[in-house]
């Protein structure tokens, strides 16, 4: 390795394993994430034939078969009080049409309840089908389940103050760059302001395509993200996954 290549690499790592920093990720799936907040706002505002052109042509059918299934959301839970993205993925069978594009999750928080949208598109930024339902989306592969697997674990770990297990999963650069020592001084720190850790869970997982080619190694990273609930606030965490499935880094905002 040249002596640039290891001044890029060492400037990438010192950006990535910045412990308790807002962790700032340009996302390319922005387009998308608008498009699918959109579609549900202007099925609030009973708007369906705006919201159908977002749609492939012929997949959807007609704006009535739109509004029926947002009209009976509502009649069960009430009106839509707040909605965000949770994550987007890739899938090779969009809305389970054998279409390959991207599916963008969210969460819907209506007057009675928490649904979850599904929202997949072509790549051709169409919107291919459209599902709520009471249960966010499984991970995409089993690949994810590891994944979250190990964000939940390393939050475990903090817990018990087992911070040198918390390490466990952490890439090598990483784990020299950050002592266990140095993330026992973050977790503290944290559960002093905040109080003990309540409960945790992951809220979605998403890859994270601005660092392709940028991180520890080469490769599609990954992202898990999580609520903590701690006894004084909530919080969020955020563990990124180079593709060898090792962490590498952790923010907690």
């Amino acid at each position: 390795m040249t002596k640039r290549s290891v001044l890029i690499v060492s400037a990438c790592i010192l950006l990535i394993v910045v412990i308790g920093l807002v962790f700032f990720h340009g996302r390319s799936d922005s387009n998308i994430e608008s498009r699918a907040l959109n579609v549900i706002d202007l099925l609030q505002d009973g708007n369906y034939q705006a919201a159908l052109k977002n749609f492939r042509p012929g997949g959807l059918g007609s704006p009535d078969v739109l509004g029926q299934g947002w009209t009976k959301a509502v009649a069960l839970f009430g009106p839509l009080k707040e909605r965000t993205v949770i994550g987007t993925h890739v899938t090779n069978n969009a809305g389970g049409k054998g279409v390959p594009g991207k599916t963008v999750e969210l969460s819907l928080v209506f007057e009675k309840g928490t649904l979850y949208g599904h929202i997949p598109f072509d790549s051709g930024n169409y919107i291919v089908d459209l599902k709520i339902d009471t249960h966010p989306a499984d991970s995409d592969s089993q690949s994810d389940s590891v994944l979250v697997s190990r964000a939940l674990s390393v939050f475990d770990s903090l817990q018990a103050g087992k911070y040198q297990e918390a390490e466990k999963d952490f890439h090598s650069i990483v784990k020299a760059k950050v002592s266990p020592e140095n993330l026992g001084q973050l977790w503290t720190k944290t559960v002093t302001k905040f109080g003990p850790l309540k409960s945790r869970s992951v809220t979605g997982t998403y890859i994270m395509n601005n660092v392709k080619g940028n991180g520890v190694i080469p490769g599609v990273y990954k992202a898990v993200e999580l609520d903590l609930v701690f006894e004084r606030g909530t919080l969020h965490g955020h563990i990124p996954f180079d593709p060898n499935k090792e962490i590498t880094g952790l923010s907690i905002r």
